[in-house]
């Protein structure tokens, strides 16, 4: 993990500064990288940073433990994060705009029974209002990797307890083909602190060989890769997250303020409860866990209420389903799970609104809504250009 000078002798780790550094060759001095603090100055930076990486990579909880405060959903269910969400870090001297996406996966084609694609059947899928892929993972892939075109570095995520799965090598190949001209592109292995240190730099080693071999097929990684060395850490240690701001504050450009500082993300309120609410629809129902799954909130706000933290604030939820079995699933016997998602739901949106919450839920079927593109958008708020 990136560590403090004064860290343990389990985790401290030799300095490597990454922004005078150039790429390092495979057995070079160090197998391990830490971040050194940079000198005070008084220019403005201001840029965009990418979070991307396969599904339950850990890109939510750095999301979070980089803005300083809960802002999307975080559960150990893949597919929790199902749009671009954004989140803002201002100190005197830098705004780092962060950028969660959903989870990476291979691309694969939809086929028909027989194992042939169906071209005919895509086309009137499509005019019919459809999208092309038959799942909303496939769909969020091209929204994730939407986000690279803007930004002016690239985090890909890899999991430190998990195998690096077969099909990232294609899903890397794609993020690296859509990288600007000036973006950087650096791996970080993440959850360094649930293995024993010997694990994790052997991990951080397969990382190194598995970066070769990437640069060897794509000469074009070479040229926007700071390091060849990934950057462990954890999400949970602090010192990590302030050595991770100063590291990614190199690669973004000198700027004025995008956001005002006392801003941290570009969602509206709405957003926000639905995010919570689906947080809690992945905690409280189980391994049955209907994915796909929508949240639509509207927020009744009475006169003054942003004035007067004695207001009560009235807030309606929709959760949207596939299927009538899901919403038997949500709901759960007597409304057991309803009303455990309502009401550790609620109590997040108080802790953040500062107020009391009456909190309404109802369950909806809006059956294929997964494979109907227009749909897609209305329930996620959802881009359709790519």
């Amino acid at each position: 993990m990136i560590q403090a000078d004064n860290a343990s002798p389990q985790y401290s780790q030799q300095n490597d500064d990454l922004a005078h550094k150039p790429i390092q060759k495979l057995g070079a001095s160090s197998t391990h990288t830490s971040l050194t603090e940079e000198p005070a100055n008084t220019t403005k930076h201001c840029g965009y940073v990418a979070f991307l990486g396969r599904v339950n990579a850990g890109k939510s909880t750095l999301f979070n433990a980089c803005v300083g405060t809960k802002i999307v959903g975080v559960s150990k269910k893949p597919e929790t994060t199902i749009r671009r969400i954004l989140g803002i870090s201002t100190t005197d001297n830098a705004q780092i705009i962060f950028l969660d996406t959903p989870g990476l996966r291979a691309k694969s084609p939809r086929t028909t029974k027989t194992g042939i694609k169906s071209v005919r059947g895509t086309q009137r899928r499509a005019r019919a209002g459809f999208a092309h892929h038959n799942t909303i993972s496939e769909y969020t892939t091209r929204q994730a990797l939407g986000v690279i075109e803007g930004a002016d570095l690239v985090l890909y995520l890899v999991d430190a307890t998990a195998f690096f799965h077969p099909d990232q090598e294609s899903v890397i190949h794609r993020v690296i083909a859509r990288l600007p001209e000036d973006t950087r592109f650096q791996f970080v292995l993440s959850k360094c602190d649930k293995m024993i240190t010997s694990r994790w730099q052997a991990r951080s080693q397969e990382l190194q060989k598995l970066t070769c071999k990437l640069m060897t097929e794509n000469p074009a990684l070479r040229k926007h890769l700071v390091s060849i060395t990934p950057l462990p850490l954890s999400a949970k240690v602090p010192s990590d997250i302030k050595k991770l701001k100063t590291f990614m504050s190199r690669y973004i450009p000198q700027s004025p303020f995008h956001y005002p500082a006392t801003s941290i993300t570009d969602s509206t309120d709405e957003q926000y409860v639905a995010e919570m609410i689906r947080e809690q629809i992945f905690r409280k129902t189980g391994d049955e866990i209907p994915y796909e799954t929508a949240v639509i909130a509207h927020i009744r706000k009475p006169d003054g209420i942003n004035h007067s933290p004695s207001k009560v604030c009235y807030i309606d939820a929709t959760i949207i389903v596939n299927k009538k079995s899901h919403k038997g699933m949500i709901i759960g016997r007597h409304g057991e799970h309803l009303k455990m998602i309502g009401s550790h739901s609620r109590k997040i949106i108080e802790d953040r609104f500062k107020r009391k919450v009456m909190l309404s839920l109802w369950v909806k079927i809006d059956s294929h809504w997964i494979r109907n593109k227009h749909k897609i958008t209305e329930h996620f708020s959802l881009s359709t250009s790519h």
